[in-house]
């Protein structure tokens, strides 16, 4: 929804709308919409996620789900094309750090690798790319007025009821795939196919952790809604566990922290 209010009011498609005002400020020249389409050089790094049987064939750098290929292939024109805003992004882990650190920056995107940089007392090359009022929005719970239940019980929970920023899952004290050791501002993005994007903005942490897999998007051969007028998906659950999503990130924190 929130893909769709950008190219109406941004007058174009989230694929140039993002490559305008995201990937191209930030660098992220290896991230992209549909990249079979996009940047067809670089196809020999797309990883593989499943084999399509609607298709025909072992699915690379093409988004998995088949509603979501199905609006991208058959609707919209070929200057404008359809996009699932929520699916079907492609990127690297260096790409996605450079996002990642920018919304820490709190939307400044500081270039170069000078460790001793500073954005906020202006000390190296950096520019605005987003307000810092609209990384804040992403990052607050805009749906505190709709009674959702927390804390979460599953991951698929998690992702159904968590409280939202825009585009993004707030921290909730129930299941987290940003694990048991982030600060309670923690934020974090969940990918389809086994990917996940956390960040913790807290001052003592200022941390990102980025956990790339092909794992593939999970069956919906066990998504439903329960005794409890409650989704469920518990192929979902089980990718969590798969890709050691809490496992990762709790490492990573441990690491940080002075623990005997």
């Amino acid at each position: 929804m929130l893909g769709h209010v950008l190219e109406k009011v941004g007058g174009g498609s989230l694929q140039s709308l993002m490559k305008t005002y995201i990937f191209d400020p930030l660098d992220m020249s290896s991230t992209s919409y549909r990249p079979m389409l996009h940047m067809p050089a670089k196809s020999y790094r797309f990883v593989g996620t499943a084999w399509s049987s609607a298709r025909g064939r072992y699915l690379r750098g093409e988004v998995q789900d088949e509603t979501d290929y199905d609006i991208e292939e058959n609707t919209g024109t070929a200057e404008h094309g359809h996009l699932t805003g929520c699916d079907g992004l492609f990127s690297t882990a260096e790409d996605l750090a450079k996002f990642a650190q920018m919304l820490l920056n709190r939307g400044v995107h500081v270039r170069g690798l000078d460790l001793l940089c500073n954005p906020i007392l202006s000390l190296c090359p950096a520019e605005r790319v987003m307000s810092r009022s609209w990384v804040e929005r992403m990052m607050t719970v805009q749906t505190g007025k709709l009674g959702l239940p927390a804390p979460a019980a599953t991951f698929a929970r998690n992702l159904f009821y968590s409280g939202k920023g825009y585009g993004l899952e707030m921290y909730d004290p129930g299941a987290w795939p940003g694990g048991d050791h982030t600060s309670t501002v923690a934020y974090s993005k969940t990918g389809g196919a086994g990917t996940l994007l956390v960040i913790d903005p807290d001052p003592a942490r200022d941390l990102m952790i980025i956990l790339l897999t092909n794992h593939g998007l999970p069956s919906y051969d066990h998504l439903g809604i329960d005794e409890d007028q409650m989704l469920y998906w518990d192929d979902f659950d089980a990718m969590f566990g798969s890709i050691r999503a809490e496992e990762v990130n709790d490492a990573v924190n441990l690491s940080l922290m002075d623990v005997p």
